[in-house]
């Protein structure tokens, strides 16, 4: 299957990243709506942090290379086929993007997408950005891509180096061909072209590129005033073409892409802005929920007495589509056993499990990665009290089912667990 495809290959991820790398990747959000999982593109303020080069005759250089790529990987969203699904929209509200109408060109291409990014770009400059590429794969080789991981990845339980360069070199071969189309930037206080130009100038300079590399790169950015929302103002960026760097097998896509390149200017007219979200909508300390459902077994679950039930409770927002979410649920699943016997309780919400395909979805993937912890269907009541616009979620609640304290947004098991211990500490 291959979303339990896809949760092997992240946590494969992690553990290459682990070997070789000086700092952990942690699960990045995703967007409501917002596709999940695939290698982010190399953009030109990344260029500095991601140009390593791979001795594949050094198990450290290539674990140091892979690890360069990998959080960036884990960090990004999806590839979505163009034409699959009929798919008209999509959003990112976490990027200020309330809806973007997908053109027709999109929905007859032949290739796929990859977007990334929706939260700040800069941190404390008030700019957001999602990042949109061109893939030259059908998604029957997308999944293909995604099978030979999983495949990799139970055969070489225990890899040895040559195994990890020949997986290292595998991913390579897919980050190259990543293709830039565009990407959307808002800028709070109503900023000007002038001023996203200033901060990708800045941005640039800290990564200590040359400033010859500097001034090329303004010199071939061209940015298309998009709209505005709450005192922000949006635009499209759009670099340097990339047709050059497509194989000559891959006539087709190149053409493709520069079609969908070309037109980028007039995509500004199919966008809607909002304001963009914090990393949560937060629920105040103390605001009570109450609730009545069903959980993935069918099971009536009465929120006040799920609560009552135990001194402190994790509740964990999942979805359907958060590949961080799942690849972190074999951790939630130890989590959820070590803190039975403590007193406390881990709780899971299949936060878009609202209709019938979905509520199968939901509970094929609890059935593939053996959840036997209460993992609940959502009523819209409970939708609208948290207001999720990213995955996973982790809220903490008391026996009076009284939220404490504020969530946690893709922090990971570990810290999780810190603070449930600290509840049940202090009780």
């Amino acid at each position: 299957m291959k979303k339990i495809l896809a949760i092997i290959f992240l946590l494969l991820l992690l553990s290459l990243c682990a070997c070789g790398s000086k700092t952990q990747p942690t699960p990045t959000a995703a967007p409501t709506e917002a596709p999940t999982e695939t290698p982010a593109e190399e953009t030109p303020t990344e260029t500095a942090s991601e140009e390593k080069t791979m001795d594949p005759n050094n198990p450290g250089s290539v674990l140091n290379y892979y690890a360069s790529h990998g959080t960036e990987m884990y960090g990004s969203y999806a590839f979505m086929q163009l034409d699959t699904d009929g798919k008209k929209t999509w959003t990112a509200p976490l990027a200020g993007i309330q809806e973007f109408k997908v053109p027709e060109t999109f929905l007859n291409a032949k290739g796929g997408v990859r977007a990334s990014g929706g939260k700040e770009l800069f941190y404390g400059t008030g700019i957001v950005s999602l990042d949109v590429a061109y893939l030259p794969f059908t998604e029957a080789e997308y999944d293909a891509f995604v099978d030979w991981i999983g495949e990799f990845v139970k055969e070489h339980e225990d890899p040895t180096d040559e195994d990890k360069i020949e997986y290292a070199k595998k991913v390579d071969e897919y980050n190259s061909n990543v293709y830039h189309l565009f990407s959307v930037f808002g800028i709070d206080n109503n900023g000007t072209v002038e001023d996203l130009k200033t901060a990708l100038e800045q941005n640039y300079r800290k990564q200590g590129a040359p400033e010859d590399q500097l001034r090329e790169y303004l010199d071939k950015i061209e940015i298309f005033e998009a709209g505005g929302a709450e005192n922000y103002k949006f635009y499209l960026m759009r670099y340097e073409r990339k047709s050059a760097d497509f194989k000559e097998t891959q006539a087709d896509y190149r053409d493709e892409y520069d079609a969908l390149y070309d037109a980028v200017e007039s995509y500004a007219a199919n966008f809607t802005f909002m304001r963009p979200l914090a990393l949560a909508q937060l629920v105040a300390e103390g605001t009570g929920l109450t609730f009545e459902t069903k959980d993935l077994n069918d099971n009536p679950v009465i929120g006040s007495e799920l609560f009552a039930s135990h001194k402190a409770t994790m509740l964990n927002i999942w979805s359907t589509t958060c590949s961080a979410c799942m690849s972190e649920m074999p951790d939630i699943k130890k989590m959820a056993e070590e803190f039975e016997a403590k007193g406390g309780q881990v709780v899971g919400l299949v936060y878009d499990a609202m209709d019938d395909d979905l509520i199968a979805e939901a509970k094929e993937i609890g059935e593939d990665l053996g959840l036997d912890f209460v993992n609940l269907l959502p009523t819209q009541e409970m939708r609208d009290f948290f207001k999720v616009q990213a995955f996973p979620t982790t809220y903490f609640f008391n026996e009076k089912g009284e939220v404490v304290g504020d969530p946690f947004i893709g922090v990971g098991p570990d810290i999780c667990a810190a603070r449930l211990n600290e509840m049940l500490e202090n009780k």
